[in-house]
């Protein structure tokens, strides 16, 4: 939906014993996203991360040994 801020949604699981830390290139060319725009992770810390002329955006993630986490990608508004 074109109307609302959040337009991408990232959920990643780690079946492994060790916690997985890794950069992953993320694809925004179908959520409407260019320059910048808002990451948020599970945690509900907010950041605002660059998308490159390609549309990728490339994130840090963190996922804990058998466990799960989800970022949420949405568009910068003009108050932040």
């Amino acid at each position: 939906n074109p109307a609302i801020p959040e337009r991408l949604m990232l959920v990643v699981y780690n079946p492994t014993d060790v916690v997985v830390k890794r950069k992953l290139t993320i694809d925004t060319q179908y959520a409407g996203l260019t320059d910048q725009a808002v990451l948020t992770s599970s945690s509900g810390t907010p950041s605002t991360i660059p998308i490159d002329v390609h549309s990728d955006a490339v994130i840090d993630v963190e996922v804990p040994a058998r466990g799960m986490t989800w970022y949420v990608l949405g568009q910068k508004s003009s108050g932040r």
